[in-house]
């Protein structure tokens, strides 16, 4: 199930975010990372995740794969490939070089969930994983956001993601992990893989 046509024509970034993606590069050619809070407009957000919820209860997404029983995943779904091509501009400037889509994966976590692996290496250059939360009704007692991890030269790095924040990494230099939901938590993130403009492969 596809969420509608004029939702999507509706997303934006949030105001504000160009402003933030000098220092992003930066830190990403220093550190091959960098964060971007909130950087949907507010409307869209809560319009993507009903769509992700929706998403999980329609049956199209696959669940209890190889590497967790607890979490429903879908390659390359419309929505997020729609969200894909809308940062392309703003992964180039990051990134400090063209790039185009490789592909996509959406990843809905339950309690106990461990995080996916993704692809190919080669076919995921530069990442953005995009945080969004599940919950219909989150219980007050379900804790804060939850890190999403980074396995770096210097060792594990815990990166705390709210509902709406971006990563971008090197997708192929840093391995991404989750911390699993709490109990009676859910959470859904979207991770949109590019590769450089002048990659001689076909996306996947």
């Amino acid at each position: 199930m596809s969420m509608q046509v004029s939702c999507i024509d509706s997303a934006q970034l949030r105001p504000g975010v160009t402003d933030l993606l000098e220092s992003c590069h930066e830190r990403f050619g220093r550190d091959g990372y960098c964060t971007v809070p909130s950087i949907l407009a507010a409307p869209d957000l809560s319009s993507l995740r009903q769509h992700h919820e929706t998403l999980r209860l329609s049956g199209r997404m696959y669940f209890g794969a190889v590497q967790s029983k607890r979490r429903w995943v879908l390659h390359n779904e419309e929505v997020a490939q729609l969200i894909q091509l809308a940062i392309v501009p703003i992964m180039s400037v990051v990134a400090g070089s063209e790039v185009k889509p490789s592909f996509t994966y959406t990843a809905i976590y339950d309690e106990g969930a461990d995080p996916p692996a993704q692809g190919k290496p080669e076919q995921r250059e530069f990442s953005v994983a995009l945080r969004l939360d599940a919950d219909p009704d989150p219980q007050p007692d379900s804790g804060g956001p939850q890190p999403l991890w980074l396995a770096t030269p210097a060792g594990a790095l815990p990166i705390d993601q709210a509902s709406g924040d971006a990563l971008f990494y090197r997708g192929r230099e840093l391995v991404r992990g989750s911390t699993t939901p709490p109990g009676g938590r859910r959470w859904a993130s979207v991770f949109l893989h590019y590769v450089s403009k002048d990659f001689p492969g076909s996306p996947l």
